[in-house]
């Protein structure tokens, strides 16, 4: 998802697009030659196994694709002197805060894939001028999301249960694109938190989604994660290092559906 978007942004520039096809990027061998051919200034690495259920029940392969995956496109990277760029998660934090995160705060994951996108994070500042990336729940075109999951649900006349007890900041893609775009000419490393304004539930997140679309279905709160795999209980992300850098902060998670909603395109 925001692979394409991000591709949009970036459609004045020489780019490289590398899918799950073209590159594996378990395979180190590859990965080097893939990223060696193309003479890259910067790498903007995205793929990952974010399918969070997944990953609990294949730990092995959820470390190898996030955390070793990773360390192949952070040497292949480095070994041809390109900056690396690295997309990661609010699931790296434990959700006790009370207020948003800021990058200094302790990380403790409370799953398989918050935990392999942290050792990901940890491959990635072995290596110096690389910047890790942060963002929130993503929702965007090229894949299926909770928005979709939710309009279908609703458009067959089924009331989307929903837990109330998880809160974070949904992001459009096209929006998180369109800061990350910038960063390509800026010298900013180690972590920044690039999530949209504002933040909300998943359960309200639903609500606005049925709500935004016209549908006139209701939506049920669940008070429990029904897939028993555990989930920081919050996981709002503060943007105030983007603020400081000068770099205009994303809209509020609000706007970004109705964006996301109108895109034609979609999904």
């Amino acid at each position: 998802m925001l692979g394409r978007d991000l591709a949009r942004v970036l459609s004045d520039r020489q780019l490289t697009l590398l899918d799950h096809a073209s590159c594996e990027v378990t395979d180190a061998k590859t990965v080097e030659s893939r990223i060696a051919a193309a003479g890259p200034e910067v790498v903007v690495h995205l793929a990952a196994f974010t399918k969070v259920n997944e990953c609990e029940r294949n730990p092995i392969t959820a470390f190898r694709v996030n955390a070793e995956g990773t360390r192949n496109v952070a040497r292949a990277a480095a070994a041809c002197g390109a900056r690396l760029i690295y997309m990661s998660t609010d699931y790296v934090f434990d959700g006790r805060a009370k207020v948003p995160y800021q990058e200094p705060d302790p990380v403790l994951p409370l799953n398989v894939y918050g935990r392999s996108k942290l050792e990901g994070e940890r491959q990635v500042a072995a290596f110096p001028g690389s910047l890790i990336v942060r963002g929130g729940w993503l929702f965007g075109r090229g894949g299926r999301n909770f928005v979709e999951a939710i309009l279908a649900q609703a458009r067959e006349g089924k009331r989307p249960k929903v837990v109330t007890t998880q809160v974070g900041t949904p992001t459009w893609t096209a929006h998180l694109a369109r800061a990350i775009g910038p960063l390509l000419d800026r010298e900013v490393t180690g972590v920044l938190h690039v999530p949209a304004g504002g933040s909300c539930s998943w359960f309200e997140f639903a609500r606005a989604i049925v709500e935004e679309a016209g549908l006139p279905v209701e939506v049920d709160p669940a008070p429990d994660e029904p897939s028993g795999t555990q989930r920081p209980a919050y996981s709002v992300l503060s943007d105030g290092r983007l603020r400081e850098l000068g770099i205009d902060p994303l809209p509020h998670w609000r706007e970004g559906l109705r964006g996301y909603l109108a895109d034609e395109n979609r999904p």
